[in-house]
Protein backbone atom coordinates (compact mmCIF):
# COMPACT_ATOMS: atom_id res chain seq x y z
CA UNK A 1 0.00 0.00 0.00
CA UNK A 2 2.94 2.14 0.36
CA UNK A 3 3.08 2.46 -3.34
CA UNK A 4 -0.16 3.79 -4.31
CA UNK A 5 1.23 7.37 -5.38
CA UNK A 6 3.55 5.92 -7.50
CA UNK A 7 1.18 3.69 -9.45
CA UNK A 8 -0.85 7.26 -9.55
CA UNK A 9 1.72 8.66 -11.05
CA UNK A 10 2.64 5.82 -13.63
CA UNK A 11 -0.92 5.17 -14.53
CA UNK A 12 -0.32 9.05 -15.71
CA UNK A 13 2.69 8.68 -17.36
CA UNK A 14 1.70 5.86 -19.15
CA UNK A 15 -1.60 8.06 -20.58
CA UNK A 16 1.41 10.59 -21.86
CA UNK A 17 0.19 13.11 -19.17
CA UNK A 18 3.43 14.41 -17.34
CA UNK A 19 5.92 17.23 -18.90
CA UNK A 20 8.83 16.32 -18.11
CA UNK A 21 11.43 19.33 -17.90
CA UNK A 22 15.05 18.04 -18.16
CA UNK A 23 16.92 20.95 -17.95
CA UNK A 24 17.52 23.47 -14.80
CA UNK A 25 14.85 25.73 -13.92
CA UNK A 26 15.42 28.47 -11.59
CA UNK A 27 13.19 28.16 -8.14
CA UNK A 28 12.57 32.24 -8.89
CA UNK A 29 9.42 32.58 -11.37
CA UNK A 30 10.69 29.75 -13.86
CA UNK A 31 8.51 27.11 -12.12
CA UNK A 32 5.50 28.82 -12.02
CA UNK A 33 5.83 29.49 -15.38
CA UNK A 34 5.67 25.63 -16.53
CA UNK A 35 3.04 25.01 -14.35
CA UNK A 36 0.85 27.72 -15.69
CA UNK A 37 1.26 26.36 -19.47
CA UNK A 38 0.12 23.00 -18.41
CA UNK A 39 -2.24 24.09 -16.13
CA UNK A 40 -5.33 21.62 -15.86
CA UNK A 41 -3.46 19.22 -18.51
CA UNK A 42 -0.79 17.70 -17.12
CA UNK A 43 1.45 16.62 -14.10
CA UNK A 44 5.07 18.39 -14.80
CA UNK A 45 8.22 17.10 -13.18
CA UNK A 46 11.00 19.29 -12.71
CA UNK A 47 14.14 16.94 -12.88
CA UNK A 48 16.69 19.47 -11.78
CA UNK A 49 16.04 22.80 -9.69
CA UNK A 50 18.68 24.93 -9.22
CA UNK A 51 20.16 24.21 -5.50
CA UNK A 52 17.87 21.94 -4.47
CA UNK A 53 18.52 18.55 -3.24
CA UNK A 54 15.24 17.03 -4.53
CA UNK A 55 13.69 17.45 -7.94
CA UNK A 56 9.90 18.92 -7.90
CA UNK A 57 6.51 17.76 -9.43
CA UNK A 58 3.39 20.18 -9.70
CA UNK A 59 -0.11 19.96 -10.82
CA UNK A 60 -0.19 16.72 -9.64
CA UNK A 61 -4.10 17.08 -9.10
CA UNK A 62 -4.40 19.60 -12.15
CA UNK A 63 -8.07 18.20 -12.93
CA UNK A 64 -10.76 16.81 -11.79
CA UNK A 65 -10.03 14.52 -14.42
CA UNK A 66 -6.80 13.61 -12.88
CA UNK A 67 -8.56 13.50 -9.11
CA UNK A 68 -11.22 10.65 -10.64
CA UNK A 69 -8.39 8.79 -12.16
CA UNK A 70 -6.46 8.50 -9.02
CA UNK A 71 -9.71 7.09 -7.42
CA UNK A 72 -11.04 4.86 -10.22
CA UNK A 73 -14.22 6.81 -10.51
CA UNK A 74 -15.96 8.93 -13.49
CA UNK A 75 -15.81 12.38 -12.98
CA UNK A 76 -19.73 12.36 -12.49
CA UNK A 77 -19.59 10.79 -9.10
CA UNK A 78 -16.73 12.81 -7.35
CA UNK A 79 -19.20 14.40 -4.98
CA UNK A 80 -21.03 11.23 -4.19
CA UNK A 81 -17.49 9.37 -3.48
CA UNK A 82 -16.46 12.24 -1.24
CA UNK A 83 -19.85 12.07 0.75
CA UNK A 84 -19.28 8.22 0.77
CA UNK A 85 -15.98 9.34 2.49
CA UNK A 86 -17.50 11.93 5.06
CA UNK A 87 -20.02 9.92 6.23
CA UNK A 88 -18.31 6.52 6.42
CA UNK A 89 -14.68 7.45 7.32
CA UNK A 90 -12.59 3.65 7.70
CA UNK A 91 -9.19 4.00 10.24
CA UNK A 92 -6.13 3.14 8.22
CA UNK A 93 -4.14 0.18 9.52
CA UNK A 94 -1.09 1.09 11.08
CA UNK A 95 2.41 -0.65 10.36
CA UNK A 96 5.88 -0.50 10.96
CA UNK A 97 8.11 1.40 8.35
CA UNK A 98 7.60 3.04 5.60
CA UNK A 99 9.64 3.54 2.49
CA UNK A 100 10.31 7.28 3.18
CA UNK A 101 12.13 6.23 6.72
CA UNK A 102 14.70 4.69 4.33
CA UNK A 103 17.37 8.48 4.83
CA UNK A 104 17.11 10.72 7.63
CA UNK A 105 18.57 14.30 7.80
CA UNK A 106 18.91 15.35 11.16
CA UNK A 107 20.38 18.83 10.00
CA UNK A 108 17.78 20.35 7.21
CA UNK A 109 18.23 22.96 4.97
CA UNK A 110 14.70 24.08 3.64
CA UNK A 111 16.52 26.69 1.66
CA UNK A 112 18.59 23.66 -0.73
CA UNK A 113 14.53 22.27 -1.33
CA UNK A 114 12.81 22.97 -4.77
CA UNK A 115 10.76 25.29 -2.73
CA UNK A 116 9.62 28.02 -5.56
CA UNK A 117 8.85 32.09 -5.57
CA UNK A 118 6.01 31.76 -7.64
CA UNK A 119 5.59 36.23 -7.96
CA UNK A 120 7.46 38.92 -7.93
CA UNK A 121 5.27 40.44 -5.07
CA UNK A 122 5.40 37.51 -2.90
CA UNK A 123 6.99 37.55 0.33
CA UNK A 124 9.72 34.79 -0.57
CA UNK A 125 10.15 31.22 -1.28
CA UNK A 126 6.82 29.12 0.01
CA UNK A 127 5.68 25.63 0.16
CA UNK A 128 2.14 25.53 -0.79
CA UNK A 129 1.26 21.87 -0.99
CA UNK A 130 2.91 20.52 2.46
CA UNK A 131 0.45 18.11 4.14
CA UNK A 132 0.50 19.24 8.38
CA UNK A 133 -0.59 16.75 10.56
CA UNK A 134 -0.95 17.27 14.29
CA UNK A 135 -2.34 15.11 17.25
CA UNK A 136 -4.95 17.46 19.45
CA UNK A 137 -3.18 17.23 22.86
CA UNK A 138 -6.90 17.36 24.06
CA UNK A 139 -8.73 15.08 21.67
CA UNK A 140 -5.79 12.70 20.81
CA UNK A 141 -7.28 13.29 17.21
CA UNK A 142 -5.41 13.95 14.43
CA UNK A 143 -5.61 16.61 12.31
CA UNK A 144 -4.52 16.76 8.41
CA UNK A 145 -4.47 20.66 6.36
CA UNK A 146 -2.45 22.19 4.24
CA UNK A 147 -1.20 25.18 5.00
CA UNK A 148 1.14 27.94 2.86
CA UNK A 149 4.25 28.24 4.55
CA UNK A 150 7.22 30.72 3.83
CA UNK A 151 10.53 30.05 4.48
CA UNK A 152 11.99 32.03 7.49
CA UNK A 153 15.60 30.45 8.03
CA UNK A 154 17.11 27.26 7.42
CA UNK A 155 14.69 25.21 9.27
CA UNK A 156 12.13 27.30 9.89
CA UNK A 157 8.31 28.49 8.34
CA UNK A 158 5.71 30.41 9.39
CA UNK A 159 2.31 29.32 8.18
CA UNK A 160 -1.16 31.16 7.28
CA UNK A 161 -3.74 29.34 9.73
CA UNK A 162 -7.01 29.92 9.37
CA UNK A 163 -9.00 29.52 12.83
CA UNK A 164 -9.70 25.95 12.14
CA UNK A 165 -8.92 22.56 13.64
CA UNK A 166 -4.96 23.15 13.55
CA UNK A 167 -5.39 26.86 14.92
CA UNK A 168 -7.31 25.03 17.93
CA UNK A 169 -4.33 22.49 18.39
CA UNK A 170 -1.95 25.14 18.34
CA UNK A 171 -3.73 27.08 20.97
CA UNK A 172 -4.51 23.97 23.02
CA UNK A 173 -0.46 23.24 23.33
CA UNK A 174 -0.01 26.87 24.26
CA UNK A 175 -2.24 26.77 26.75
CA UNK A 176 -0.45 23.82 28.52
CA UNK A 177 2.96 25.88 27.73
CA UNK A 178 3.93 23.08 25.05
CA UNK A 179 5.04 22.95 21.49
CA UNK A 180 3.02 21.37 19.38
CA UNK A 181 4.62 18.39 17.79
CA UNK A 182 3.74 18.33 13.63
CA UNK A 183 4.74 16.64 10.62
CA UNK A 184 4.81 17.93 7.31
CA UNK A 185 4.22 15.50 4.41
CA UNK A 186 4.64 15.46 0.71
CA UNK A 187 4.23 13.33 -2.47
CA UNK A 188 0.74 12.54 -1.56
CA UNK A 189 -1.86 10.17 -3.45
CA UNK A 190 -4.85 12.92 -4.35
CA UNK A 191 -7.92 11.20 -2.29
CA UNK A 192 -5.68 12.29 0.97
CA UNK A 193 -4.91 16.05 -0.75
CA UNK A 194 -8.51 16.05 -1.16
CA UNK A 195 -9.64 14.75 2.13
CA UNK A 196 -7.28 17.44 4.07
CA UNK A 197 -8.86 20.75 2.06
CA UNK A 198 -12.59 19.14 2.76
CA UNK A 199 -14.23 20.69 5.65
CA UNK A 200 -15.09 17.83 8.72
CA UNK A 201 -15.84 17.51 12.25
CA UNK A 202 -12.79 18.43 14.62
CA UNK A 203 -13.81 14.89 15.73
CA UNK A 204 -12.98 12.98 12.42
CA UNK A 205 -9.54 11.97 11.09
CA UNK A 206 -9.12 13.08 7.89
CA UNK A 207 -7.22 10.17 6.48
CA UNK A 208 -10.14 8.38 7.52
CA UNK A 209 -12.23 9.98 4.88
CA UNK A 210 -9.16 9.58 2.42
CA UNK A 211 -8.81 5.81 3.40
CA UNK A 212 -12.69 5.37 2.48
CA UNK A 213 -12.19 7.00 -0.39
CA UNK A 214 -8.75 4.99 -1.61
CA UNK A 215 -10.77 1.69 -1.12
CA UNK A 216 -8.64 1.13 2.60
CA UNK A 217 -5.57 1.24 0.63
CA UNK A 218 -4.07 3.79 2.88
CA UNK A 219 -1.93 2.63 5.52
CA UNK A 220 -0.12 4.74 7.86
CA UNK A 221 3.58 4.26 10.30
CA UNK A 222 4.39 6.45 13.52
CA UNK A 223 7.40 8.78 13.07
CA UNK A 224 10.00 7.67 15.00
CA UNK A 225 10.25 10.83 17.46
CA UNK A 226 6.80 12.68 18.06
CA UNK A 227 4.67 9.18 17.10
CA UNK A 228 2.49 11.32 14.41
CA UNK A 229 0.96 9.16 12.11
CA UNK A 230 1.81 9.73 8.09
CA UNK A 231 0.76 8.12 5.58
CA UNK A 232 3.49 5.63 4.13
CA UNK A 233 3.41 6.33 0.38
CA UNK A 234 4.29 10.09 1.42
CA UNK A 235 7.63 10.94 -0.66
CA UNK A 236 9.26 13.66 2.01
CA UNK A 237 8.02 14.11 5.29
CA UNK A 238 9.41 16.64 7.56
CA UNK A 239 9.07 16.38 11.60
CA UNK A 240 8.86 19.21 14.14
CA UNK A 241 7.23 21.26 16.15
CA UNK A 242 4.99 24.39 16.11
CA UNK A 243 6.92 26.84 18.41
CA UNK A 244 4.20 27.95 21.59
CA UNK A 245 3.85 31.95 21.38
CA UNK A 246 6.22 32.35 18.88
CA UNK A 247 4.85 34.42 15.92
CA UNK A 248 6.36 36.21 12.48
CA UNK A 249 5.34 38.18 10.08
CA UNK A 250 4.24 36.13 7.07
CA UNK A 251 2.91 37.13 3.74
CA UNK A 252 2.20 38.70 1.14
CA UNK A 253 1.17 36.21 -1.02
CA UNK A 254 -0.65 36.06 -4.30
CA UNK A 255 -3.76 33.82 -2.64
CA UNK A 256 -6.44 31.62 -4.88
CA UNK A 257 -7.84 34.87 -6.10
CA UNK A 258 -4.84 36.43 -7.65
CA UNK A 259 -4.87 38.60 -5.41
CA UNK A 260 -2.21 39.66 -2.81
CA UNK A 261 -3.24 38.43 0.64
CA UNK A 262 -2.57 40.42 3.73
CA UNK A 263 0.40 40.68 6.06
CA UNK A 264 -0.11 38.76 9.50
CA UNK A 265 2.05 37.47 12.49
CA UNK A 266 1.37 33.79 12.23
CA UNK A 267 2.99 30.79 14.23
CA UNK A 268 6.46 29.39 13.48
CA UNK A 269 7.11 25.71 12.67
CA UNK A 270 10.83 24.19 13.86
CA UNK A 271 11.80 21.61 11.54
CA UNK A 272 14.02 19.32 13.50
CA UNK A 273 14.26 16.02 10.51
CA UNK A 274 13.68 15.42 7.10
CA UNK A 275 12.95 11.55 6.06
CA UNK A 276 12.63 10.69 2.37
CA UNK A 277 12.33 7.72 0.45
CA UNK A 278 14.98 6.92 -2.53
CA UNK A 279 14.28 8.77 -5.57
CA UNK A 280 12.10 11.33 -3.78
CA UNK A 281 10.52 14.31 -5.09
CA UNK A 282 8.56 17.57 -3.34
CA UNK A 283 5.57 18.74 -4.92
CA UNK A 284 4.10 22.06 -5.39
CA UNK A 285 0.68 23.70 -5.82
CA UNK A 286 0.91 26.92 -8.20
CA UNK A 287 -1.87 29.60 -6.73
CA UNK A 288 -4.55 30.78 -8.41
CA UNK A 289 -5.03 28.32 -10.90
CA UNK A 290 -7.28 25.03 -11.12
CA UNK A 291 -5.43 22.66 -8.66
CA UNK A 292 -6.05 25.50 -6.30
CA UNK A 293 -9.70 25.90 -7.16
CA UNK A 294 -10.14 22.19 -7.24
CA UNK A 295 -8.59 21.47 -4.16
CA UNK A 296 -10.43 24.33 -2.56
CA UNK A 297 -13.85 24.36 -4.08
CA UNK A 298 -14.68 20.60 -4.11
CA UNK A 299 -15.49 19.97 -0.52
CA UNK A 300 -17.13 23.39 -0.33
CA UNK A 301 -19.07 21.89 -3.43
CA UNK A 302 -20.44 19.39 -1.39
CA UNK A 303 -21.05 21.11 1.30
CA UNK A 304 -23.62 23.36 -0.53
CA UNK A 305 -25.40 20.60 -1.91
CA UNK A 306 -25.77 18.77 0.91
CA UNK A 307 -27.47 22.23 2.51
CA UNK A 308 -29.64 23.03 -0.56
CA UNK A 309 -31.15 19.55 -0.46
CA UNK A 310 -32.18 20.57 3.00
CA UNK A 311 -34.93 22.73 1.10
CA UNK A 312 -35.58 20.88 -2.76
CA UNK A 313 -35.59 17.60 -2.96
CA UNK A 314 -33.78 17.34 -6.72
CA UNK A 315 -30.71 18.81 -7.88
CA UNK A 316 -28.28 18.95 -10.87
CA UNK A 317 -24.60 20.29 -10.41
CA UNK A 318 -23.21 22.37 -7.85
CA UNK A 319 -20.08 23.96 -9.50
CA UNK A 320 -17.82 26.80 -7.61
CA UNK A 321 -16.93 28.54 -10.73
CA UNK A 322 -13.04 29.55 -12.41
CA UNK A 323 -14.27 33.06 -12.40
CA UNK A 324 -14.67 32.96 -8.83
CA UNK A 325 -11.52 31.75 -8.27
CA UNK A 326 -13.14 27.98 -7.22
CA UNK A 327 -14.22 29.89 -3.73
CA UNK A 328 -16.09 33.01 -4.08
CA UNK A 329 -18.97 32.03 -6.49
CA UNK A 330 -21.24 29.25 -6.78
CA UNK A 331 -23.69 27.76 -9.61
CA UNK A 332 -26.25 25.59 -8.36
CA UNK A 333 -28.82 23.62 -10.77
CA UNK A 334 -31.82 22.44 -9.17
CA UNK A 335 -35.84 21.51 -10.37
CA UNK A 336 -38.17 24.16 -9.20
CA UNK A 337 -41.44 22.98 -8.22
CA UNK A 338 -42.57 26.22 -5.82
CA UNK A 339 -41.76 29.60 -7.08
CA UNK A 340 -39.96 30.95 -4.05
CA UNK A 341 -37.39 27.42 -4.24
CA UNK A 342 -34.95 30.01 -6.32
CA UNK A 343 -34.45 31.98 -3.32
CA UNK A 344 -34.74 29.05 -0.20
CA UNK A 345 -31.39 27.44 -2.44
CA UNK A 346 -29.43 30.81 -2.53
CA UNK A 347 -29.78 30.88 1.26
CA UNK A 348 -29.30 27.30 1.43
CA UNK A 349 -26.13 27.42 -0.57
CA UNK A 350 -24.95 30.26 1.10
CA UNK A 351 -25.44 28.45 4.65
CA UNK A 352 -23.74 25.52 3.08
CA UNK A 353 -20.00 27.77 2.10
CA UNK A 354 -19.98 30.77 4.47
CA UNK A 355 -17.42 32.32 2.19
CA UNK A 356 -19.47 32.28 -0.72
CA UNK A 357 -20.20 35.93 -2.07
CA UNK A 358 -22.19 35.55 -5.13
CA UNK A 359 -24.90 32.21 -5.88
CA UNK A 360 -26.54 31.81 -9.14
CA UNK A 361 -29.18 29.22 -9.83
CA UNK A 362 -30.39 27.88 -12.45
CA UNK A 363 -32.67 24.99 -13.82
CA UNK A 364 -32.09 21.65 -14.81
CA UNK A 365 -31.32 22.15 -18.56
CA UNK A 366 -28.32 24.71 -17.57
CA UNK A 367 -24.71 23.43 -17.97
CA UNK A 368 -23.34 24.99 -14.60
CA UNK A 369 -19.81 24.81 -16.14
CA UNK A 370 -20.83 26.42 -18.96
CA UNK A 371 -20.35 29.97 -18.23
CA UNK A 372 -21.94 31.30 -21.63
CA UNK A 373 -25.21 29.23 -20.96
CA UNK A 374 -25.38 30.58 -17.31
CA UNK A 375 -24.77 33.77 -18.15
CA UNK A 376 -27.70 33.13 -20.53
CA UNK A 377 -29.87 31.89 -18.00
CA UNK A 378 -29.10 35.17 -16.13
CA UNK A 379 -30.17 37.30 -18.58
CA UNK A 380 -33.09 35.46 -19.96
CA UNK A 381 -34.62 33.75 -17.17
CA UNK A 382 -34.04 36.91 -13.95
CA UNK A 383 -37.31 38.48 -13.36
CA UNK A 384 -37.54 42.06 -11.70
CA UNK A 385 -37.46 40.41 -7.90
CA UNK A 386 -35.02 37.53 -8.59
CA UNK A 387 -31.84 39.29 -7.36
CA UNK A 388 -31.12 38.95 -3.39
CA UNK A 389 -28.57 41.34 -2.33
CA UNK A 390 -27.67 41.23 1.68
CA UNK A 391 -25.37 43.99 2.18
CA UNK A 392 -22.18 44.14 5.36
CA UNK A 393 -22.47 40.07 5.49
CA UNK A 394 -19.68 38.53 7.39
CA UNK A 395 -17.24 38.29 4.14
CA UNK A 396 -14.00 35.70 3.21
CA UNK A 397 -11.02 37.01 4.02
CA UNK A 398 -10.10 35.82 0.50
CA UNK A 399 -12.35 38.80 -1.13
CA UNK A 400 -10.12 41.65 -1.87
CA UNK A 401 -13.16 43.58 -1.99
CA UNK A 402 -13.97 42.91 1.44
CA UNK A 403 -14.25 45.23 4.34
CA UNK A 404 -10.96 44.42 6.44
CA UNK A 405 -11.89 46.84 9.44
CA UNK A 406 -14.96 45.29 9.55
CA UNK A 407 -14.76 41.81 7.84
CA UNK A 408 -17.50 42.27 6.23
CA UNK A 409 -18.89 42.12 2.46
CA UNK A 410 -21.78 42.10 0.28
CA UNK A 411 -23.72 38.40 -0.72
CA UNK A 412 -25.58 38.34 -4.10
CA UNK A 413 -27.91 35.92 -4.59
CA UNK A 414 -29.36 35.79 -8.81
CA UNK A 415 -32.61 33.59 -9.44
CA UNK A 416 -31.86 32.46 -13.05
CA UNK A 417 -34.72 29.97 -13.05
CA UNK A 418 -37.60 30.38 -15.43
CA UNK A 419 -41.21 31.54 -13.93
CA UNK A 420 -44.00 28.84 -13.07
CA UNK A 421 -46.29 31.89 -13.99
CA UNK A 422 -45.19 32.13 -17.47
CA UNK A 423 -45.20 29.83 -20.43
CA UNK A 424 -42.72 26.88 -21.29
CA UNK A 425 -42.72 28.56 -24.57
CA UNK A 426 -41.54 31.60 -23.63
CA UNK A 427 -38.15 30.33 -22.39
CA UNK A 428 -37.50 27.87 -25.12
CA UNK A 429 -34.72 28.44 -26.99
CA UNK A 430 -35.16 28.67 -30.34
CA UNK A 431 -32.18 26.29 -32.42
CA UNK A 432 -32.25 25.44 -36.17
CA UNK A 433 -33.64 21.78 -37.02
CA UNK A 434 -31.47 18.72 -37.48
CA UNK A 435 -31.64 17.35 -40.90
Amino acid sequence: MSEVYRQYLDKIRSDENVEVIEQEVDKVYQIGRHLQIWDAKKIVEFKKVKDSVFPLLGNVCASREMLAISMGIKIKDIHTHLLEGLNSPIEPIVVDTAPFLENMDENPNLLKHPVPKFFEEDAGFYYSSGLIITKGLDTGVHNSSIHRQLIISQNETTARIVPRHLYHNIKVAESMDKDLPIAVAFGLHPAVILAASTPTNISIDEMHVANKMMAEKLTRVKLPNSGILVPTHAEVVYEGVILKNRREREGPFVDVTGTLDHIRDEPVLRIDRVYYRNSAHLTTILPSQTEHYTLMGLGREVTIRESVLNVVPEIGNVYLTTGGAGWLHAVVSFKKQSEGDGKNVIMAAFAGHGSLKWVTVVDLDINVYDPVEVEWATITRTGHDDIIVIPSARGSSLDPAMDVDRKVSIKVGIDATKSLYKSEASYKRIKIPDE
